[in-house]
């Protein structure tokens, strides 16, 4: 497949703002392959700290304190986090936005 035809091929989707579970994450993992996800990684400090990771994998009990992200970092590279951990940060992307009266950031994102 030559650059432009791949290139004219691929499709990007934001999904609509929403709060997820782990089984949601799991459900979009299952369709879509890795997220690009937004996160808050200082948990609220500072309203303007928005980072994207992509999530590749998810794994444990199905509980948001017993399931774990596999997460790739542009920062630091490969890691896991508890999926609790990971909602305060992806939740308190939508209360920055909220709180500063901004548009919604786009959270997560994927090839379709």
């Amino acid at each position: 497949m030559g650059k432009h035809t791949c290139k004219n091929t691929m499709t990007i989707v934001a999904e609509a703002p929403a709060n997820y579970l782990p089984v949601g994450i799991l459900n979009l993992l299952s369709e879509y392959g890795p997220l690009w996800v937004a996160n808050d990684e200082d948990n609220g400090t500072n309203s303007w700290m928005y980072h994207y990771r992509v999530i590749y994998g998810i794994y444990g009990d199905g509980t948001n304190d017993g399931t774990y992200l596999k997460i790739i970092d542009p920062w630091s590279g490969p890691t896991i986090e508890l999926f609790s951990v990971f909602q305060a940060k992806y939740e308190q992307v939508a209360f920055d936005d909220n709180s500063n009266a901004q548009p919604s950031t786009l959270q997560i994102i994927h090839f379709d």
